[in-house]
C-alpha cells in the first residue's frame, strides 16, 4: 500500500524508502504540473493547448515525482506540437497508476516506459548501470570506456566523400558518441548528475535512483537481448557479474572489497572484457598470476602489483591503475605495441621507454595519458610524432628534469588535438612556463605545486588563444601580489580556479579575461575577498570564495 502525504517540498524525499510498503510524499495537481513544466520547458512558457495536454499527462503520474520526471523526459524529446503531445498522451494513458498495491515491484513497472522509449542502441548502455552498487558515484569517463569495451558503442565507419567539394567532417570517436548517450540519459532523468567538471557544464560523475537501478536489473534479466546481471555473495563485499544473453564467453566483473587477486573469481577459459575492482580504499589487487586469465581484457581498473605485465595485453583499451606496490617509479616499455590502447590513467606515475624500431603505429589510438614524467624519453616520443590523437595529458616534472624542460617539451605543441594538460611539479626549483611549447588548441590547463609563479608565467598562459579553464592548485607565488593578465590576455578564458595558492592580492587589467564567467578561490592563505579585482567580485553567484583559516583558529 501507499501512505499518502502532501508536502511543499516537491521532490525531496519521494520514493526513497526501501521498505516494500512505500511511504511516498505525493504532489498535488498544481505541483505535479509545475515539476512537469520545468522539466519539459525549463523557463519557456507553453501555449494554452499544450498546457492542457501537459497537465493531463502530469495528472496520470499520480503525484509521484520520479515518475513525473521520467515521463517529462519522454515528452521533452517529442516535438512541441499538439499532435505529438496528443500521441504521447495516448501512449502514456496505459501507464496510469491509480492503484499501486505491491509497492516497489509495481513502481519499477511504472518506470518501464522510460526504458522502452530509449533508442535501441542506447538500451544496453542504460541496463549496464545496474552493475554498480547503490549510491555509487559513477565516473563518467570510466562508464563510457566500459560501454566501448563491451562494444555497446562502435566507431562509425568513415565514408568516402560525395561530389561535394566541401571536406567531410571528421568521424566521431566512440567516446564522443558515449558523451551523447550519457547526455540523453540525463535529459530523460534516468540518471542524475552527481558532480560536474570544473567548467560547471560537463558531467563528471552520475548516480541512479535505487528504483531506476532495480529497473536496470529487472529488464536485464528478463530481456532476450543485452546482458544479465547476477550478484554472487562469495566475492568481496559487493560483486556483480555481467553476462551476455547469447551465452558467449565475454563478460564484465565488478568487485568492491578487499580482494587479493582475481584469477580465482574467473571461470576457466572465460573471456573477460571488463574488470572493475572498485575505488582506492576498497580496490582489489591484480597480480601477475591474474594476467594469465586476462588475455582478452579491454578495460581494467584497480590496484596492480606492477604494470609491466599489463602492457603485454594486446587488446587492452583502457587501463586505470589506482596504485601499484613498487617502491621505484614504474618504467614502462611500450615496445609491445598496444595498438588498441586508448586511455592510460596511472596514479603511481610512469617513465615511458620505447624502441622506435619496434613500435610502428606510434600509439595513434591513445587519447588519455596520465601521469608520465617529462624526461628525455618522452621528449624523443614527442619529437617523433607519437600520440598524434592525444586529448588529455598529465605531466610530471622532477628535480632532475627542471633544466631540461625546454628541450624535453620542445615538440609538445605538435599535439594538435590536445585539449587538457595537467603539470605536476615534483621540485622546489622554479620552471619558466614561457619555455614550454603549449599547443594552441589547449582548452584547460592545471598547474599543481608550481613554485615561484610570476607575472611572466601568467603572460605565457594568457597567450594560449583557446584556453577556457585555468586551475592552480598548491601554487606558491613569487610575490605577494599576482598580476594575472594585461589587456588582451586570456581572450577565451571562462573559468579561473585557485586552491591553496599563497598570495595576498590579485590584479587584473581592463581587457584581460573578457569572457570570464566563473571564479573559484578556495582556502588561499593570505587572500581576502576585498583583494580580488573588481571584474571577479562582480561575478555574484558565479564567484566562490572560501577564506583560508589557520589551523589553530579553525579548531577554535
Amino acid at each position: 500500500m501507499i501512505l499518502v502525504t502532501t508536502r511543499d517540498d516537491r521532490v525531496a524525499n519521494a520514493l526513497e524508502s526501501k521498505n516494500p510498503h512505500l511511504t511516498v510524499s505525493l504532489m498535488n495537481e498544481e505541483e505535479s504540473w509545475e515539476l512537469f513544466h520545468n522539466e519539459v520547458f525549463y523557463s519557456t512558457i507553453c501555449t494554452p493547448e499544450l498546457e492542457a495536454i501537459g497537465r493531463s499527462i502530469a495528472k496520470t503520474c499520480n503525484g509521484l515525482p520520479l515518475v513525473i520526471k521520467t515521463t517529462a523526459g519522454i515528452v521533452a524529446k517529442r516535438k512541441k506540437l499538439k499532435e505529438e503531445w496528443e500521441k504521447s498522451k495516448n501512449e502514456l494513458h496505459c501507464w496510469s497508476i491509480a492503484e499501486v498495491k505491491d509497492g516497489r515491484k509495481n513502481m519499477v513497472e511504472v518506470l518501464k516506459p522510460s526504458y522502452d522509449d530509449l533508442y535501441e542502441e542506447m538500451k544496453p548502455c542504460f541496463l549496464y548501470l545496474g552493475a554498480f552498487p547503490e549510491d555509487e558515484e559513477i565516473l563518467v569517463r570510466d562508464l563510457i570506456c566500459m560501454w566501448i569495451a563491451e562494444e555497446f558503442i562502435e566507431k562509425p565507419e568513415i565514408h568516402a566523400g560525395g561530389k561535394s567539394k566541401e571536406a567531410a567532417p571528421p568521424p566521431m570517436e566512440p567516446e564522443d558518441i558515449g558523451e551523447r548517450y550519457l547526455k540523453e540519459l540525463v535529459d530523460r532523468n534516468l540518471v542524475q548528475v552527481a558532480s560536474r567538471r570544473s567548467d560547471d557544464k560537463g558531467v563528471k560523475t552520475v548516480k541512479i535512483h535505487d528504483l531506476i537501478r532495480e529497473l536496470c536489473i529487472s529488464e536485464s534479466n528478463k530481456s532476450n537481448k543485452g546482458c544479465s546481471l547476477s550478484f554472487p555473495k562469495n566475492i568481496g563485499s559487493y560483486a556483480c557479474l555481467v553476462e551476455p544473453r547469447d551465452q558467449s564467453s565475454t563478460r564484465s566483473l565488478f568487485v568492491h572489497g578487499g580482494v587479493k587477486g582475481c584469477s580465482h573469481l574467473i571461470p576457466e577459459d572465460c573471456q573477460v572484457n571488463v574488470l572493475y575492482l572498485g575505488e582506492f580504499r576498497y580496490g582489489g589487487l591484480v597480480n601477475d598470476d591474474d594476467l594469465k586469465m586476462l588475455k582478452s581484457i579491454r578495460f581494467l581498473k584497480g590496484q596492480c602489483a606492477g604494470l609491466y605485465g599489463l602492457f603485454k595485453v594486446q587488446g587492452l583499451q583502457t587501463l586505470h591503475v589506482l596504485s601499484t606496490f613498487h617502491w621505484k617509479k614504474d618504467k614502462i616499455s611500450i615496445d609491445e605495441g598496444l595498438k588498441q590502447l586508448r586511455h592510460i590513467v596511472c596514479h603511481s606515475r610512469m617513465h615511458l621507454l620505447v624502441d622506435a624500431e619496434e613500435v610502428k603505429d606510434k600509439m595513434q589510438n591513445l587519447q588519455t595519458l596520465l601521469y608520465v614524467y617529462a624526461d628525455s624519453q618522452l621528449g624523443f616520443l614527442l619529437d617523433n610524432g607519437y600520440f598524434a590523437n592525444l586529448r588529455t595529458l598529465g605531466l610530471l616534472i622532477s628535480n632532475s628534469q627542471v633544466r631540461l624542460v625546454e628541450e624535453n617539451l620542445r615538440s609538445l605543441d605538435r599535439l594538435s588535438k590536445l585539449r587538457k594538460l595537467e603539470i605536476d611539479f615534483e621540485t622546489y626549483e622554479r620552471v619558466s612556463l614561457g619555455k614550454i611549447a603549449f599547443p594552441s588548441n589547449l582548452t584547460k590547463i592545471t598547474l599543481v605545486y608550481f613554485r615561484g609563479l610570476k607575472y611572466e608565467d601568467m603572460n605565457a598562459l594568457g597567450r594560449i588563444p583557446r584556453l577556457q579553464i585555468l586551475k592552480l592548485f598548491g601554487v606558491d607565488c613569487s610575490e605577494k601580489i599576482l598580476h594575472c593578465g594585461s589587456a588582451g590576455s586570456f581572450p577565451q578564458l571562462e573559468v579561473f580556479i585557485m586552491e591553496f595558492v599563497k598570495v595576498e592580492r590579485i590584479i587584473l587589467e581592463d581587457g584581460a579575461m573578457p569572457k570570464l564567467r566563473r571564479a573559484v578561490f578556495h582556502k588561499c592563505p593570505g587572500l581576502k575577498f576585498n583583494c580580488l579585482p573588481e571584474q571577479m567580485r562582480c561575478l555574484g553567484s558565479n564567484l566562490l570564495f572560501v577564506e583560508h583559516v589557520p589551523f589553530g583558529e579553525e579548531l577554535e
